[in-house]
């Protein structure tokens, strides 16, 4: 849409959670600082912040568009 744009996910469970990327969106990077991970995204750069007990880059799943309908 040409605006960056920002989502929190604040009990993101290791464990459980995972994070599915849909409509051609893929992962530009990511990063952890003070205990929350943060995705970037390619294309408009969103972001995605993401904390929860004992969370790291290491154990985020991010899954990239699987063609799953919900």
């Amino acid at each position: 849409n040409g605006r960056r744009e920002r989502d929190v996910i604040s009990d993101f469970d290791r464990d459980k959670d995972i994070i599915i990327l849909e409509d051609g969106a893929s992962v530009s990077s990511v990063s952890e600082r003070r205990g929350t991970v943060t995705v970037r995204l390619e294309g408009d750069g969103d972001l995605l912040y993401v904390s929860g007990e004992g969370l790291t880059v290491e154990n985020v799943t991010i899954l990239e568009d699987l063609g799953v309908a919900f």
